[in-house]
């Protein structure tokens, strides 16, 4: 069976993914040690079958450091690049080095 995971856009648009269960069992502790009614592994089932739950909680509960040692670098074709448009029509600005 596949294993689920989140895959992330970067500001610089590169994208990662982190595995789901890494999410799922950060929700579960929280949800099993906060109440009583409920079970680590019925939190962290729910959290793995439900893809906003896995999206909400990481992105409101959860900072990069504490997946970034799991996440990995997705592999994706490389995008087409139109080096000319770039150079007419990218943004400019001027530094110094």
């Amino acid at each position: 069976m596949p294993e689920k995971y989140l895959r992330v856009t970067m500001p610089d648009g590169c994208k990662w993914d982190v595995p789901a269960k890494v999410i799922a069992e950060d929700r579960a502790k929280y949800y099993a040690a906060a109440d009583p009614d409920t079970t680590y592994e019925e939190e962290f089932e729910f959290t793995m079958g439900n893809d906003f739950e896995l999206k909400d909680w990481s992105g409101n509960n959860m900072n990069w450091d504490e997946v970034k040692d799991y996440a990995e670098k997705a592999i994706l074709p490389d995008p087409v690049i139109d080096w000319e448009e770039g150079w007419v029509d990218g943004e400019k600005e001027v530094i110094e080095k």
